[in-house]
């Protein structure tokens, strides 16, 4: 069966324009947590017959950003086609990528094409909400850190119940809790700022809570079969001073507005909390660095 897209225009979601600000630099700017957290659920029992048989498989990475999902799929089949010394050869499965952002498909297409996999691997622009794929075109579907960022999280539920085929598992996952958010940045906007508004991010409260993550996919979605398990991971940068560089970088977007005083004041604390709140880990490219906890809520649907 053919699954290739068309690609579909429509208005931004939420946190659009900052995907698109940060596409270039966007592993970066996640610390590896979302890679993280991509290996541990490519391990679930569900997704097994995904490398079992990969030349049967139908993968969507849906809001695939720069295609952390498919990359480590396309790179799991080549270790395990070898015996785990890596390669390129090897059977990798079909995957299509979806994402809403132009330069995050530029940048899994590039991916892909990079990997040498442009013969099974297509990205294309394309909300959630609007997925042009035909009915029961997926044999597995994984949503990784997406879901919480669509205008219309219901309809995009739907829609991958829809494009899965039945016996198919669709895997989504959000955050349960952001460390570096709780830990550092809110401590430290409060002491630059103390009784402002803290910083509001581009995700709905809902969306860390398990039990309303599971009501979308079940109730909105249509799934029957539906699981729900916690994973942990790392925030992480080489040093501690690095890993405030990070968050100092990315959530400058949101300080704009604010005097230079309490800039430098939000910098200071920043880079003054972040070592009491780190410890060491390791890192997804197997470095050692530090890293602050965060927690993943992963929701295994079968249809």
């Amino acid at each position: 069966m053919s699954a290739e897209p068309q690609e579909t225009k429509a208005a931004p979601p939420a946190g659009a324009q900052l995907f698109d600000n940060i596409a270039q630099s966007y592993e970066h700017s996640t610390g590896g947590s979302t890679r993280a957290i991509a290996r541990q659920i490519l391990e679930l029992e569900s997704l097994r017959n995904l490398f079992d048989a990969p030349h049967d498989a139908v993968v969507l990475d849906n809001a695939c950003g720069t295609g952390i999902v498919a990359e480590e799929i396309i790179n799991r089949c080549r270790r395990q086609s070898s015996g785990g010394v890596g390669g390129v050869g090897g059977v990798v499965p079909e995957i299509r990528a979806a994402d809403p952002v132009e330069k995050m498909v530029a940048a899994c297409a590039a991916k892909f094409s990079s990997l040498g996999v442009t013969d099974r691997c297509s990205a294309a622009v394309m909300p959630g909400e609007r997925l042009t794929f035909a009915d029961g075109t997926f044999s597995h579907s994984i949503t990784n850190m997406g879901l919480m960022f669509y205008t219309d999280a219901a309809v995009g539920a739907r829609e991958l119940h829809r494009t899965l085929r039945p016996g198919g598992v669709a895997v989504v996952t959000t955050w349960a809790q952001l460390g570096q958010v709780d830990d550092i940045l809110y401590p430290a906007q409060q002491r630059a700022r103390p009784g402002a508004e803290l910083i509001k991010m581009p995700i709905e409260p809902r969306w860390f809570d398990p039990a309303q993550v599971e009501a979308c996919l079940r109730n909105d979605g249509g799934f029957a079969d539906v699981k729900v398990e916690l994973r942990k991971a790392y925030y992480a940068a080489p040093t501690a001073d690095d890993l405030g560089d990070q968050l100092l970088e990315l959530f400058g977007m949101f300080s704009k507005t604010w005097t230079e005083e309490e800039k430098a004041s939000f910098g200071q604390a920043v880079r003054s909390l972040t070592p009491t709140v780190t410890v060491p880990c390791t890192q997804v490219d197997g470095s050692s660095g530090y890293g602050v906890p965060v927690t993943a809520i992963v929701v295994i649907c079968t249809k």
